[in-house]
């Protein structure tokens, strides 16, 4: 009898040990990937805004993220932006689009008077951005050009509540 309560227990005392260094990993991964997020969602904001100034010299501030509510929320960022000129709000949004170069992030402006417009990809240089850009009327660019609009409503109308 002590013999079987003695595997009993150390039974329980390897599982306990096992779980205990499989809580610590878990938490070490969940811990990092809350680290990351904020680096990544930083990351895309500064080379949008270098997109910004690229094109339009300086004209736009990114202010706030705004969180999508849509199915590309894993795929796409959306952005408040105001025009340096006038009180103006604008918003940005940065969709990763298949490309002939692979996935890249596609950058959108949107006013609710003008609609949306596509502003460029960012993360790219050189040779690669002038051929993507010249393909502005691909059909990719055209799809999110119409879904754009109601990305940003749903957002906006989960930010007013």
């Amino acid at each position: 009898m002590s013999d079987s309560k003695q595997e009993t227990k150390d039974f329980f005392r390897n599982y306990g040990i096992l779980l205990g260094i499989l809580i610590v990993f878990l938490g070490i991964i969940f811990g990092l990937s809350f680290l990351n997020r904020n680096l990544y969602s930083n990351g895309i904001r500064d080379t949008v805004q270098e997109l910004l100034d690229s094109k339009f010299e300086d004209k736009y501030l990114i202010k706030n993220e705004l969180k999508i509510t849509t199915g590309i929320a894993n795929t796409a960022s959306l952005y408040e932006v105001y025009s340096k000129e006038s009180a103006e709000k604008f918003y940005v949004t940065v969709i990763r689009t298949p490309t002939m170069y692979g996935p890249m992030p596609a950058v959108f402006l949107y006013n609710k008077n003008s609609g949306p417009s596509f502003i460029g990809y960012c993360c790219v240089k050189g040779r690669v951005k002038k051929i993507l850009e010249e393909n502005s009327n691909d059909i990719r660019i055209t799809y999110w050009l119409t879904k754009i609009q109601s990305i940003v409503e749903n957002s906006k109308r989960l930010e007013d509540k």
